[in-house]
C-alpha cells in the first residue's frame, strides 16, 4: 500500500494502512535525512539559553521537555546528541532511561568495531588489558554536561543586556553559566570465590589498586570494606603489589614492622579468626609467592601462583611494548635493588649494556 512520507524520521505506519492483514503487527521505516541536537529540560526554562545559543549557530535543534522525550530507540535514530538542561533521572520514566542506555551501548559497539577494523589493518593490538578494562568499563554518561541557572533572579537571556546590581572596583561582574557535572563511577575489580551449593561467597581476593593505597574516599572505602569481611565467615586475600601508598592490608602495623624487609606482599586471612594473618613478605628480587588459597571446609586448599598469573598478565597486555625500561622506575629503589634491577635489564636486552 503506497504512504506519503513528509517527514524524515520513525514512520509508525500502521494507523495509516486501512488494510486488516497488514495491521497484525505495527510495523516501523526510518527514512535518513541530516541529524540534530535535541533540548530537553524539565520546566520549560532551563533550556532557553543554550537552545537559542545553538540556534544562532545554525545547528538543527529541537526542545523537548522531559515527558516528550521519545521511549522508542527507532524515534532517535537521527539524533545527534541529547542535551540535559537541569535535569536527572527523576524527571524521566524507566523505559526512557533504559532506551537511552541502549542508544550509548550501540554508539560504543560502533566505535569498537572501527578501533578492531584499524587494528586488523595494521596488525597491530587491539588493546591493551589495560586499556580493554578502561574502554568496556567507562560509564555511559548523557551526551552532555547539564547547565543550570546562574544565581540571579533575571531570566537567563536577560542577564547579559541588564545593567550590573553591584560595582566593584568599576567593573561589571561577568554572570557565570554553572555546570554540574554527573558523577563518575569508578569501579575497583576484585575476585569472589562462590561455593557451587548454596551460592554463598567463601573467599575474597583483593587486589590492592592506587585508589585503595592513596588518602582519601577510595581509602576510607576499602578499609570499611575489609572490616566487614574480617568480621564475617569469609576468607580475605589481600595482594599488595604496589612499591608506594598507605598501610592498607588489614594487617596491623605492629605486625608488618616484625616482618622481614619487603617491598609486596600477600595477607591472607582465614575465617572466622580475624586476628591470625598467613603473610608472604616479598623483595624486589624474588619471585612472586606460590601460596595457599583457603576455602569452605571440608574442601582442601588450593594453590595460586602469583607469579605465573602475573606473566601471563604482562604478556596478554603487552605492556613490553609500553614500558620504557630504559629509564628509572618511578619509585624509589634502594642501592641494592637499583643494582639487581640494572643486572636483570641488561641481561634481557632491555637495557644498554654500556648505560
Amino acid at each position: 500500500v503506497p504512504a506519503r512520507v513528509d517527514n524524515r524520521g520513525g514512520q509508525d505506519d500502521a494507523a495509516d494502512d486501512r488494510l486488516m492483514q497488514n495491521n497484525a503487527a505495527s510495523t516501523m521505516t526510518f527514512v535518513a535525512g541530516p541529524g540534530h541536537v535535541m533540548v530537553v529540560d524539565a520546566d520549560g526554562e532551563a533550556a532557553s539559553y543554550i537552545y537559542a545559543a545553538l540556534k544562532n549557530t545554525n545547528i538543527d535543534v529541537r526542545y523537548r521537555p522531559c515527558v516528550e522525550v521519545p521511549d522508542n530507540l527507532a524515534m532517535l535514530m537521527d539524533t545527534d546528541a541529547i542535551i540535559l538542561a537541569n535535569t536527572d533521572c527523576s524527571n524521566f520514566t524507566q523505559q526512557q532511561q533504559e532506551m537511552r542506555q541502549v542508544k550509548r551501548r550501540d554508539a560504543l559497539v560502533d566505535e569498537y568495531l572501527a578501533l578492531k577494523e584499524k587494528a586488523d589493518k595494521t596488525q597491530k593490538l587491539l588493546f591493551t588489558e589495560r586499556e580493554a578494562e578502561d574502554f568496556f568499563l567507562k560509564p555511559l554518561d548523557p551526551d552532555v554536561l547539564l547547565i543550570e541557572h546562574p544565581v540571579r533572579e533575571p531570566a537567563l537571556m536577560d542577564v547579559y543586556t541588564q545593567a550590573p546590581e553591584v560595582a566593584v572596583a568599576e567593573e561589571e561582574l561577568e554572570v557565570p553559566v554553572i555546570l554540574t557535572l554527573p558523577p563518575v563511577e569508578h569501579r575497583e575489580p576484585f575476585i569472589e570465590i562462590v561455593h557451587a551449593a548454596g551460592g554463598e561467597v567463601v573467599t575474597v581476593v583483593e587486589v590492592l589498586s592506587p585508589a585503595n593505597k592513596t588518602s582519601g574516599e577510595g581509602h576510607r572505602l576499602y578499609h570499611r570494606k575489609q572490616q566487614e569481611i574480617i568480621n564475617s565467615p569469609v576468607h580475605l586475600i589481600e595482594i599488595d603489589l604496589l612499591a608506594e601508598g598507605l598501610r592498607t592490608v588489614a594487617i596491623s602495623e605492629e605486625g608488618l614492622a616484625s616482618l622481614p624487609p619487603h617491598r609486596y606482599l600477600v595477607s591472607v586471612n582465614r575465617a572466622p579468626d580475624e586476628y591470625r594473618f598467613e603473610a608472604y613478605p616479598i623483595p624486589l628480587q624474588r619471585h612472586l609467592p606460590h601460596f595457599r588459597v583457603p576455602l569452605r571446609e571440608p574442601d582442601p586448599d588450593v594453590g595460586l601462583d602469583l607469579q605465573a598469573e602475573f606473566t601471563q598478565c604482562y604478556d596478554d597486555g603487552g605492556y613490553e611494548d609500553f614500558v620504557d625500561y630504559r629509564q628509572p622506575p618511578p619509585v624509589t629503589l634502594s642501592p641494592e635493588e637499583a643494582a639487581w634491577v640494572d643486572g636483570l635489564l641488561k641481561g634481557k636486552g632491555l637495557r644498554n649494556s654500556g648505560k
